[in-house]
């Protein structure tokens, strides 16, 4: 006998359905027809699935929601639109599903595990999405002492054996990066968005290893927070061995920083080249229009939902590659002055 124990994935595989079609068969619930429902349940009698006894215990009472928590004031303006984006992608898939989603803030990481110990004892429940994971995130051993099905979003294959959604964030910082050392420029910088969230620290380390890939120094890296980014790069211009490019990893952040280094009389892209990592209307819409690294956040947000109703069906399967990414050119890239040829 095989020690693997199957899932619902292998029944979704062997049955040609999705995984929530076998979560509703498994469970007794309206969304598949009579002849699908047997079929599903014939397939699972003869691979031997079993619930788990946590999941035995989940559906016992069950509540058809899922819980998605905002913490502290950091999750407000400057991720107000990978957060718009992502909602949209969760509540179509829930809707599709008739789930419905609780959306609640906490003051901290601390209050945070206080709800979702609440929504355990409560059952107030079934899953938990967590977003914006920290590098040392203390809401993850919560999580999995609690015993409650949890999906992260973000590349926590490294720490954590919760299951995580990711976009290759290594592939995006070398598309970037690669394209500007085309265009000629061997002075890049980063601006961050805070150090202690974990895909800050990956797209640090990914622009490091980029940058190395063609030979260029990664010297010109603020990890973000609350300094005044367009001042650093101010000072930055000012020195003996200037940028040529820089690298936003907030969008927001990339539109403001542009207005302001222009209205300081630094020249878009003649004189600083500019690259937003995500693509927003705002984006579209200054002059010049800023060049970005496009993915699908609504897609994100569909593949996350997908995961956790699949983990809270029994599936027990990890970590997700989730959306790709792709770069976007448009005005605010372009050569350096001293590598143009006329």
């Amino acid at each position: 006998m095989s020690a693997t124990r199957p899932t619902i994935n292998d029944i979704a595989r062997r049955a040609q359905v999705s995984i929530s079609a076998v979560s509703y068969a498994l469970n007794n619930r309206p969304g598949v027809s009579d002849s699908t429902r047997e079929r599903i349940l014939a397939i699972a009698d003869s691979l031997g699935w079993r619930p788990s006894s946590a999941a035995r215990t989940l559906h016992s009472a069950h509540t058809n929601a899922l819980g998605l928590l905002l913490v502290g004031p950091e999750e407000d303006a400057d991720s107000a639109y990978f957060l718009f984006e992502f909602l949209i992608g969760v509540q179509a898939e829930l809707s599709a599903h008739d789930i419905l989603l609780v959306l609640h803030t906490a003051a901290d990481m601390g209050d945070a595990n206080l709800i979702y110990r609440r929504w355990r004892a409560e059952h107030r429940v079934d899953g938990i999405i967590l977003l914006n994971p920290l590098i040392d995130d203390p809401r993850i051993p919560v999580l999995t002492q609690l015993d409650i099905p949890a999906v992260i979003v973000g590349d926590a294959r490294r720490s954590s054996a919760l299951p995580s959604v990711w976009t290759d964030d290594w592939r995006a910082a070398r598309i970037a990066v690669e394209y500007l050392a085309e265009l000629g420029h061997r002075r890049i910088a980063r601006i961050g968005i805070c150090p202690y969230y974990l895909h800050s620290e990956i797209r640090r380390r990914a622009f490091s290893a980029a940058m190395h890939r063609v030979g260029l120094r990664a010297d010109l890296s603020y990890p973000g927070g609350e300094f005044p980014d367009h001042e650093w790069i101010l000072e930055m211009l000012r020195s003996a061995d200037p940028p040529t490019a820089v690298i936003f990893e907030d969008p927001s952040v990339a539109v403001r920083a542009t207005v302001a280094l222009q209205k300081a009389g630094v020249g878009i892209p003649d004189q600083l080249s500019v690259i937003a990592w995500d693509d927003t209307a705002p984006c579209r819409l200054v002059q010049p229009a800023l060049t970005t690294l496009q993915r699908d956040v609504r897609q994100y947000g569909r593949l996350v939902t997908r995961r956790l109703m699949a983990a809270v069906a029994g599936d027990r399967a990890g970590h997700v590659k989730g959306t790709t990414t792709r770069l976007v050119p448009r005005d605010s890239t372009t050569w350096p002055n001293n590598s143009r040829t006329h």
